[in-house]
C-alpha cells in the first residue's frame, strides 16, 4: 500500500479488514439504500483495487451526491451562531437544515439540487462569516466544507452543483463519500470491548530508530479487545532535516505522536477493525513510571496510548499480529481549533 495520510490509511485497513472478519460479525450497516449498496461494493473489491479511483470512476455520480449532502449539513454549525440568530439570513439556514433533516435519506440529485437554489439569498454573505479566521490562523486556508460552500454559493444561478463539483473536485468527492460510508459500517468508535473477561499483563517492549514501543496489557472483552501502550519517541527523530521545513505561524509549540496500529490478524486468517484510541502525551519527568527501561537514558517525549479492536478474538484464534505500514509522527499546532491534524513523516 503506498503512502497515505493515516486517516485514510486507517480507512483502507479497516475496510479490508471488512472482508475477512470471523464469519457471522454483526456490522452496522449505511442509512439509505445506494449507500448499503455502495458499502457492498467496496467490501467486494479485490484487496489490489485502490476503491478512490474505483470510487471516482464507477460511482462518481453517487459519490457527488453524497459529497454535497454533506457539504449542505455543514450549516448545522452555522444555526445558534451569533451571526446566523441576529442576522436576517437566520430563516434561510434554518429553513434549509430543518428541510434536510427532513430529508435525510433522499439522496436524489433533484433533492440537493433543489437545497442549494433555497441558499440563493446567502450568496451576498462575506467569505468571512461561512469561513471565519481567527489572528492566530489568518494564514491557514478554511476547512474543506467551507471552502467548498464558498464556492457553491459563488455558483450563477443557473449552475447544475452536481455536476461542476463531480468535473472540479471529483477525488475531494469520492474521499468524502468513501469517508461517510464507511464510517457507517463501522462499530462505533469507542473504547468499548464490553465488561473485560480476561486481563493480561505484558512487557513486551518493541523499538527501531524512530520508536520505542512497551506493550503493557491487553484486554479480552465480549465484544473486542484492547491494547495499552507507552510509546517513547526520542527527540532526535523528530529533529531531522526534514522535519525542519518552516513552520506555519499557527504552529508555536510542535507536539509529535504516534497514531498506533492499523492492522490486526490471528493466525486463523481472520482481521480485526481498528475501532478506536485515545492518547495523553507528556514529558519524562511525568511519565518516568510508564516508560520501558531501555529508553529512560534518552531525551524524549512519552504517550500513554490506549487502542481499541472489534471484533472479539475468534475462539480458534491462537495468535495476535499487530502491524501498522509507516512510522509516522503526527504533529499538532497550539491551537487546535485553528487547523487540523497536520501529519509529518519526517523519516523520508
Amino acid at each position: 500500500m503506498e503512502h497515505r495520510e493515516f486517516v485514510e490509511r486507517q480507512q483502507l485497513c479497516n475496510l479490508r479488514a471488512m472482508r475477512y472478519l470471523s464469519p457471522g460479525t454483526p456490522l452496522p450497516q449505511p442509512a439509505t439504500y445506494e449507500e448499503r449498496r455502495l458499502l457492498a461494493d467496496l467490501v467486494a473489491l479485490p484487496d489490489d483495487t485502490d476503491p478512490l479511483p474505483w470510487l471516482r470512476r464507477e460511482r462518481g455520480a453517487l459519490a457527488t451526491r453524497i459529497a454535497l449532502r454533506e457539504t449542505l449539513r455543514y450549516l448545522r454549525s452555522f444555526v445558534g451562531t451569533a451571526w446566523i440568530e441576529s442576522g436576517p439570513d437566520r430563516g434561510v439556514v434554518r429553513t434549509v437544515v430543518d428541510w434536510l433533516r427532513d430529508e435525510e435519506r433522499n439522496l436524489s440529485a433533484e433533492t440537493l439540487t433543489l437545497a442549494v437554489a433555497r441558499l440563493q439569498p446567502l450568496r451576498s454573505l462575506p467569505a468571512a462569516l461561512v469561513a471565519p479566521t481567527s489572528e492566530q490562523s489568518r494564514s491557514v486556508p478554511p476547512n474543506a466544507p467551507a471552502r467548498l460552500l464558498l464556492e457553491l454559493l459563488a455558483l450563477p444561478p443557473s449552475a447544475d452543483p452536481l455536476a461542476w463539483l463531480e468535473h472540479a473536485h471529483g477525488a475531494y468527492a469520492a474521499g468524502v463519500a468513501f469517508a461517510v460510508v464507511l464510517q457507517q459500517g463501522l462499530p462505533s468508535p469507542q473504547l468499548e470491548i464490553g465488561h473485560p473477561i480476561r486481563v493480561v499483563q505484558l512487557t513486551d517492549v518493541r523499538r527501531d530508530e524512530r520508536l520505542t514501543i512497551g506493550i503493557q496489557e491487553i484486554m479480552f472483552g465480549p465484544e473486542g479487545f484492547a491494547l495499552a501502550m507507552s510509546v517513547n519517541v526520542p527527540i532526535p527523530s523528530f529533529r531531522t532535516p526534514a522535519a525542519q521545513a518552516p513552520f506555519p505561524p499557527w504552529m508555536v509549540w510542535r507536539n509529535p505522536y504516534w497514531g498506533g496500529f492499523e492492522r490486526v490478524a490471528d493466525d486463523r486468517g481472520h482481521h480485526y477493525i481498528v475501532r478506536g484510541s485515545q492518547l495523553h502525551t507528556g514529558s519524562h519527568p511525568t511519565w518516568r513510571h510508564h516508560v520501558p527501561a531501555a529508553a529512560e537514558d534518552r531525551p524524549a517525549l512519552f504517550e500513554r496510548l490506549h487502542m481499541a479492536f472489534y471484533p472479539a478474538v475468534a475462539a480458534d484464534a491462537g495468535e495476535l499480529l499487530f502491524a501498522a505500514d509507516a512510522t509516522e509522527l503526527l504533529m499538532t499546532p497550539d491551537d487546535p481549533s485553528a487547523r487540523p491534524d497536520l501529519r509529518i513523516d519526517p523519516f523520508t
